[in-house]
């Protein structure tokens, strides 16, 4: 409800503010897990860095494999283990009109849940049943459908990633 209410919002955790932003800045790039975690959904993947250079930070996943991670959309102090957030809108299901640098990784489909009109289905990656991730899909009509035990290519943007140092 603030989110749509205030043109900043605050956000605290046990007498300590975490941030202080516009409701799009709190949303779509919090500066803490705590923060990611509180407003709306995330997908968090533990990761570990590999490379960086002056605009970026490679880091590896061993299902989402490589990653080129923005400076900008990473927060906290500088560590090789960072945990990268991905909201469930910004995974899409076998998008057709993949762009150039889309990453992809398949997927199993564990529940599914209509919601009018948005579908929720949660996703294990193939042969890997430690996680469960979930994917929101609005555009329901110009959106594949598949349904329980489906495999599915899932496909998002790097763009999209913030990420955290392991604190």
């Amino acid at each position: 409800e603030a989110l749509t209410m205030s043109d900043r919002v605050g956000v605290m955790f046990n007498g300590k503010v975490d941030q202080v932003a516009t409701p799009e800045q709190i949303y779509n790039k919090p500066r803490t897990k705590m923060v990611a975690a509180f407003i709306g959904n995330m997908n968090f993947f533990e990761t570990e860095c590999i490379g960086e250079n002056s605009k970026t930070i490679t880091v590896f996943h061993k299902d989402l494999g490589n990653l080129k991670l923005l400076k900008n959309n990473i927060f906290g102090i500088e560590n090789f283990k960072l945990t990268v957030g991905i909201r469930p809108e910004n995974l899409k299901i076998n998008s057709k009109n993949l762009k150039r640098q889309s990453k992809s990784f398949t997927a199993k489909i564990v529940e599914k849940s209509f919601m009018g009109d948005t579908i929720l289905y949660s996703i294990n990656f193939i042969g890997n049943n430690d996680n469960t991730y979930i994917i929101s899909v609005s555009d329901i009509k110009n959106s594949p459908n598949p349904n329980i035990g489906d495999e599915i290519l899932v496909t998002f943007e790097e763009e999209d990633i913030v990420a955290y140092y392991k604190e």
